[in-house]
């Protein structure tokens, strides 16, 4: 880090030269302008070298060299140091900081830029209030024009109770901002401290603003002033107001004066005067005096001049620079004072007054003869006055270090009081006496009575009147028997309570006296004992109590912590939200507007969500737990919001109706059914509420098929790189989380299997249709139970069609076969998936909020439009059969597509989707067997091809695939054989279905809870499906001729039903296909003989 000298000496530099680097400054003046280097603005950008600052009113950016470096070039402060240090040709200094000197370096530099932030909001808002307003007659009425106002950085705190706690809340800065006094923490809310004022900044000689005076208007009941709380950053006892502005011509002059009130030194630095510095209406310090030295070798006390009161007695003003007078010889300056007219001020007088500089250092007398005078003629003839007037004047004397000085004063004010010079000289001996005796009981004998106490010399009594304990740096003090001691290596600072039915979770932030700092997020019950509460805190550091603390004094401090909470609602699922918003992990999107968590994890909505309840307040703030810098840092297996973190907004590289258009050009139709799928999860809950409908995406197809990269592709537009969830090795709860912590999102789901797959997990997936959910016990003891909701789109990634519990999942589903690639891709189309998945790489998430802002107009018409669509696809489907859940299930698809058509550029026409639609109704109601035997016959089949360690069912033998030209197909009893042209060229299949059946009853027979569909059955369910073509009687197998049933083999195969082809077989030395290459008939068991 670098030396605090070398900062000043970079924040010292030309600031022209600094920003006249990156812009193309020109003179305006007394200023230099150019257009806004940060949204290009013109006529808003401005210079001040004689103020050493800049502003840009078009984007409320200000301050210093090194704050436009920080914003410009978006660097840290050490950065900015270093980069001007390099434009300026200054050579820095580093120095070694241990550790813990940094931390409380950084964070003292945190409560300057949010002082900052603060100064530059309050002073655009005093520039954006209408003439008419109060606060822009006061300044009218006490001549304090625009230039006074850039000067001094004069602001307005409106009447908003928020106006500065919401932003800085929203950027996690609560703590920062209760810890400099802007925001107030009470009662369970947090509100702006300055509120209706005028605001005067108080800046240290390095320009950092340190705290506001805020001034009320004249008819408000009040205070007239109140000021910032003394801070980590703001000691009132160390700092001068008005000394920074006018530091140059006070140090060119080394003549300073000393006023009061803020208005003292804007109206002297308007007039002409710019060599004043305000006590800020407190007392003069010895630390000021110190200060002000640093400066000026000469100090004017210029006091308001208030006359006498009723009795006679000198007012605050004259006493207050009687006191200065001692404090100021103290530290060896030349001291005179100014007596102004009786009922003037400094900036009355200025402004009534030509040339006041000079008419004030031409009235400007000795401030030791001054009060020696003042004594004496108030002692007039009075014994025990004149007895009081000596002592005084010796105790003035004794302050001043200089002998030569101090003996030529002795001399003068011996002669004004009229008294030898030896009763003065003793006088001021026997001070020294005393100042030594006392100088050998204490090194710091001015703190005494507080270090009896215990507290710190800053440490603030009233707050342990009111509190019962004293919070001081980072530490808490509490009151032991004789005094105060240190019961704490820590503070906390509270700041949201999560509230919840189930949960509630109260964040706090720590800061340990060497300046560690955490968030915690602590359960109610580590708020019932100490050692609870303490427990917490020793799992994230070394935040502890001391042994001294008790249960009563701990109670002391929770009861003040919990009074402080801002109430805030946990994001239990992330998507969209009931409230009205979509949530990321990372960003919020409410009403047209993004917004990003704080590093609490909060963020806040400024309408809030209307509750309609006496007993809850209306929500303004959420938590994400996601976003919390809790949890977002914590290494891998430690992290319970991982998952949340693929719903993470990314900006995509490409428009929406580019990559719509890409999709389709690689997965063809399947993309308008994914396009429509995707437009439907984002409006998901509308239409599950209403109709009770939402359809499960199925895409069946054997491995290699590409039905994988399809969801994934889909998903992308949802999530960043989320694995698919695997069905056979995830667990129930995992599942449960993955279906329901996200809401109108996608998930998808693989190796879907009615063998393999759990049963509770297939319940869900039925239940997803209509959003019931499966419903447990929560194991409390009563009779509560607990709903897992599916709160997003699934899709299921599975190898073949699911016939479970009567095909409940499969006729709740939108059917997509992914029929594998029988040739290679062409060049042109990896380069075509190539590019789409180049863009998945980078982030699509994006694409959902060019969507879900459109959601008020799918609100408005979802219910119309859907029920015209159903009429307009039952009247073209007349005659036809269909399934009504197939065709409810379409629909949905079909409605947000037709609302929004207009505002999308889609890569279809409305007319192709309906179609595709329609046919599809059509084609999925087909697929639906009568009852799940059916599909169950064709499984078993397909088990018994793949049988280890032999197949039981083998081609040529029970089955023949062939594409013949022509077929006579049985007819029925007393009806001639048709023949069947087979103008597709489809593969057709040849099905033994006696002693096939054979093989099936056999294996069905093992099977628990499994019937076995007699043969006549089967030969029933066969007539009413689109594949099955007829019956030869007769065809050559291998062994036989005999009667087969005929099957449109490449449909069933397309279609998911049927898959009995494998790897064609090696053929042997002699070219020929090995004969029992399909497994040996020799040694089958009687059973298994064909007859």
């Amino acid at each position: 880090m670098y030396t605090e000298k070398s900062i000043d000496e970079v924040r010292n530099a030309d600031i022209v030269q600094i920003i006249g680097h990156y812009c193309d400054l020109k003179r305006a003046g007394s200023k230099w302008t150019c257009e806004s280097p940060f949204n290009f603005s013109k006529d808003c950008f401005f210079v001040t070298p004689s103020l050493n600052m800049f502003k840009c009113f078009s984007t409320g950016h200000g301050g210093d060299g090194i704050k436009f470096v920080q914003i410009y070039k978006n660097v840290s402060f050490g950065e900015a140091i270093k980069i001007i240090a390099d434009i300026c040709g200054i050579v820095v200094e580093e120095e070694q900081l241990s550790e813990e000197a940094e931390r409380k370096r950084s964070y003292k530099q945190e409560l300057y830029d949010i002082q900052s932030v603060a100064c530059l909001k309050y002073e655009m808002q005093l520039r954006n209030v209408a003439d008419d307003h109060w606060v822009k007659k006061m300044l009218i009425d006490r001549d304090i024009n625009e230039k006074t106002v850039e000067k001094f950085r004069i602001g307005y705190a409106p009447k908003d109770f928020k106006f500065v706690t919401a932003p800085l809340i929203e950027k996690g800065k609560l703590e920062q901002a209760i810890s400099v006094g802007i925001s107030v923490s009470k009662e369970g809310n947090s509100y702006d401290f300055f509120r209706d004022r005028l605001l005067f900044p108080i800046r240290d000689i390095r320009g950092n603003v340190l705290g506001f005076g805020g001034r009320k208007a004249n008819d408000v009941e009040g205070p007239k002033y109140i000021n910032t709380k003394e801070t980590d950053i703001y000691n009132k006892s160390q700092v001068l107001y008005g000394l920074y502005e006018n530091r140059e011509f006070i140090a060119k002059a080394r003549t300073a004066f000393l006023v009061e009130g803020y208005t003292d030194v804007t109206g002297l630095s308007q007039n002409g005067c710019e060599l004043a510095a305000a006590t800020g209406g407190t007392a003069l310090t010895p630390e000021q005096a110190k200060l002000i030295h640093r400066f000026a070798d000469h100090v004017i006390i210029l006091r308001d001049n208030d006359g006498l009161d009723d009795k006679g007695n000198d007012q605050k003003g004259t006493l207050a620079a009687l006191r200065d007078i001692n404090i100021l010889l103290a530290e060896g300056l030349k001291v005179s004072i100014v007596i102004l007219p009786e009922k003037e001020d400094p900036d009355s007088y200025a402004r009534k007054t030509k040339h006041v500089e000079k008419m004030l250092l031409g009235n400007a007398e000795d401030a030791v003869n001054w009060k020696a005078i003042k004594l004496k003629n108030k002692a007039a003839n009075d014994p025990n006055e004149l007895s009081h007037a000596v002592a005084e004047i010796a105790s003035m004397l004794s302050v001043i270090k200089d002998d030569i000085k101090r003996n030529a004063y002795q001399k003068q004010c011996a002669k004004i009081i009229r008294q030898p010079e030896k009763v003065i000289k003793e006088k001021i001996e026997s001070f020294f006496k005393v100042a030594e005796i006392k100088a050998s009981q204490s090194e710091k004998p001015e703190t005494e009575s507080v270090e009896k106490l215990g507290l710190p010399k800053t440490g603030d009594y009233k707050q342990y009147l009111e509190k019962g304990f004293v919070i001081h740096e980072n530490n808490v003090f509490f009151r032991g028997k004789d005094s105060f001691y240190k019961g704490s290596n820590f503070r906390i600072t509270p700041l949201f309570h999560v509230y919840g039915k189930q949960e509630n979770k109260r964040l706090c932030e720590v800061i340990s006296e060497n300046g560690t700092k955490r968030l915690i997020d602590f359960d109610t019950a580590d708020f019932t004992q100490m050692a609870k509460f303490e427990l917490k805190l020793l799992d994230e550091g070394n935040f502890t109590f001391t042994s001294q603390v008790t249960a009563n004094q701990f109670k002391l401090l929770r009861n003040d912590i919990l009074g402080r909470f801002i109430t805030a609602h946990e994001l239990k699922t992330l998507g969209w939200q009931h409230a009205g918003f979509f949530a990321y992990a990372n960003l919020i999107y409410h009403d047209g507007i993004t917004k990003e968590p704080n590093d609490y994890g909060i963020v806040q909505l400024e309408t809030g969500v209307k509750m309609e309840s006496d007993y809850i307040e209306d929500i303004k703030h959420f938590y994400s737990p996601s976003a919390s810098v809790m949890y977002k840092h914590s290494r891998e297996g430690d992290d319970p919001y991982e998952n949340d973190r693929y719903l993470v907004y990314m900006q995509s590289p490409v428009a929406f109706h580019t990559w719509m258009k890409q999709l389709h050009t690689v997965y063809g139709k399947k993309a308008i059914t994914g396009i429509a799928c995707a437009f439907f999860t984002l409006f998901r809950d509308l239409f599950v509420k209403t109709f009770q409908v939402s359809p499960i995406l199925f895409l069946a197809g054997e491995k290699g098929s590409g039905k994988t990269k399809f969801a994934e592709s889909l998903a992308a537009m949802f999530c960043y790189k989320q694995p698919a969830f695997d069905l056979n090795a995830g667990t129930i709860s995992a599942f449960s989380r993955r279906i329901s912590r996200t809401t109108n999102t996608m998930a998808v789901l693989e190796e879907f299997s009615d063998l393999t797959t759990d049963v509770k997990i297939k319940q869900s997936i039925k239940g997803s249709y209509d959003n019931r959910g499966r419903e447990i016990g929560q194991n409390t003891g009563d009779n509560k139970t607990k709903v897992t909701k599916v709160n997003c789109f699934l899709i299921i990634l599975s190898q073949y069609l699911s016939s479970w519990d009567d095909n409940s999942i499969t006729s709740r589903s939108i059917i997509e076969h992914v029929i594998k690639p029988q040739e290679n891709f062409t060049d042109q189309e990896v380069a075509d998936y190539n590019l789409l998945q180049s863009w998945e790489e980078e982030g699509l998430t994006s694409f959902i909020l060019e969507i879900v802002k459109y959601r008020p107009e799918i609100e408005a018409s979802y219910r119309q439009v859907y029920s015209d669509i159903i009429k307009q696809l039952k009247k073209e489907l007349r005659g036809t059969e269909y399934q009504e859940r197939m065709l409810q299930n379409y629909t949905v698809l079909l409605t947000p597509i037709k609302i929004l058509f207009d505002k999308f550029i889609f890569p279809f026409t409305y007319q192709q989707i309906h179609d595709q639609f329609k046919e599809a109704i059509v084609d999925s109601s087909d697929l639906i067997v009568e009852s799940e035997g059916l599909a169950e016959f064709w499984k078993t089949l397909e088990y018994l091809r793949d049988r280890s360690p032999f197949p039981l069912l083998k081609e040529n033998y029970h089955f023949m695939i062939d594409v013949p030209t022509t077929l006579k197909l049985q007819g029925r009893k007393d009806e001639k054989a048709e023949s069947w042209q087979n103008k597709d060229r489809v593969q057709v299949m040849y099905l033994r279905l006696n002693a096939v059946h054979q093989l099936y009853h056999k294996e069905v027979s093992t099977r628990e809870g499994v019937d076995v569909i007699h043969e006549n059955t089967l030969r029933n369910y066969f007539k009413s499906k689109k594949y099955f073509i007829g019956a030869v009687k007769s065809h050559r197998f291998d062994d036989t001729s005999t009667s087969a049933y005929i099957f449109n083999y490449s449909m069933m195969h397309e279609n998911g039903i049927l898959n009995l082809l494998r790897t064609a077989p090696k053929k042997g030395e002699n070219g020929n296909v090995p004969a029992h290459e399909n497994g040996s008939t020799i040694d089958d068991p009687e059973w298994l003989q064909v007859k």
